[in-house]
């Protein structure tokens, strides 16, 4: 699970734009929910090791990452806790982490789910995540 993150983590960072061009993926599917990244072009392929600019671990989620500025966010699910995650653009740092307390973590399908399904979405000054 963690591979795929990474993996759809740097896929979507490539369509999404350089570093420090402002809100270019706000939420899922991108801007107006349209999944098209107007004027720009991803690479046709990439792998683990093609078209990558940085590869870090990622907790276990299924959400979509976001962009925002110079930052990539996703959430995230870790020893029990659910996490909003920010990661330097152009490094690939972690920039910060959010722990999301909550009193129950609903069941799920530990093959295939993920308490950290629900993809963040920012107005360009804030981060939103459920």
């Amino acid at each position: 699970m963690r591979k795929i993150i990474t993996v759809v983590v740097l896929g979507l960072w490539t369509m999404a734009g350089r570093a420090g061009d402002g809100p270019a993926w706000p939420q899922f599917r991108g801007v107006n929910g349209s999944g098209v990244a107007e004027g720009q072009q991803p690479p046709v392929q990439f792998s683990p090791t093609k078209n990558l600019k940085w590869k870090v671990p990622a907790p276990s989620g299924l959400s979509s990452p976001i962009t925002v500025g110079d930052k990539l966010v996703i959430t995230g699910f870790e020893d029990g806790k659910l996490y909003t995650i920010a990661y330097g653009r152009a490094t690939g740092k972690e920039a910060w982490r959010q722990h999301a307390p909550a009193k129950k973590i609903e069941g799920y399908f530990k093959k295939g789910g993920s308490p950290a399904q629900s993809t963040p979405t920012t107005d360009g000054t804030r981060i939103y995540s459920f």
